[in-house]
């Protein structure tokens, strides 16, 4: 949320928000499918992270992540199959 003022009067709000591509839903879907365990794991604060993953029909999810966090949860037993495990985005 972003805050316009003048002269010290507050003149409006711009609430700013990601964009989730369209064909989001259907790539995380497919590869539900194919047996995958989704997980989002995020900088950022806690509302927008659970919105999120709540649009997105995710239930594993974390907010507040360092990225050597994310990286140390893409290692743990939880956050992969079979030794395996892949990360997209910034970590």
């Amino acid at each position: 949320m972003v805050g316009l003022a003048e002269d010290e009067k507050l003149q409006g709000l711009i609430h700013l928000a990601d964009e989730r591509r369209p064909d989001v839903l259907l790539v995380l879907r497919a590869l539900e499918n194919d047996d995958l365990t989704l997980h989002l794991w995020s900088g950022d604060r806690e509302e927008p992270v659970k919105a999120t993953a709540e649009a997105m029909s995710l239930k594993g999810w974390k907010s507040g992540c360092s990225p050597e966090g994310k990286s140390e949860a893409l290692k743990a037993p939880q956050g992969r199959r079979q030794g395996r495990g892949a990360s997209v985005g910034t970590a």
